[in-house]
């Protein structure tokens, strides 16, 4: 699993808002896009919302979830 900010979303989705974390299901992510913004290279992949575990309004401090612990 892993997890990743919201900087987009699709004019139907109303239970996720931008800014939002999102704990998405290994590999369920497309090939990502980099992009500079002011605060640095970000990659940008898009994911299904069918594929959302869990929703945080804060980042995750705990990487051991990504870890297989």
């Amino acid at each position: 699993i892993c997890w990743g900010r919201v900087y987009a979303i699709g004019p139907k989705q109303k239970d996720i808002k931008i800014g939002q974390y999102v704990c998405v299901s290994h590999g369920r992510w497309t090939r990502g896009v980099l992009i500079e913004d002011p605060e640095g290279e970000k990659t940008i992949r898009r994911i299904d919302t069918n594929d959302i575990l869990l929703v945080s309004d804060n980042p995750i401090q705990d990487e051991s979830i990504g870890r297989g612990l």
